[in-house]
């Protein structure tokens, strides 16, 4: 799999984008409506991990309903302006490279 990012130039992902359950950067993060923990979850993870455990919230293993998802927009959104930060140098590089008249 290639990366937008070599080995040693790859950022830090503050934990708030992690998903609580794969710790993986969230691409869709989503909240528990009533949780008592309020952690976000990439909602794709959350519902493997509900395909695999039933429909629970996976901090405190209380039964809940799937329509108690609720997106996180204002997180998703600093998700999207973290990305584009840390790819913003990386563009600058292709910036300078050959122009090709046709």
């Amino acid at each position: 799999m290639s990366s937008l990012f070599k080995e040693t130039e790859k950022p830090s992902i503050p934990s708030k984008y992690r998903c609580a359950l794969s710790d993986k950067l969230m691409e869709s993060p989503v909240r528990i409506v009533g949780s008592k923990t309020r952690a976000a979850y990439n909602e794709a993870d959350l519902k493997k991990y509900w395909e695999a455990q039933g429909v629970i919230d996976p901090e405190t293993d209380d039964a809940i309903d799937e329509n108690d998802l609720m997106p996180d927009l204002a997180l998703k959104r600093e998700i999207e302006n973290f990305v584009a930060k840390q790819l913003k140098p990386h563009e600058e590089d292709f910036s300078s490279g050959p122009s090709f008249d046709f």
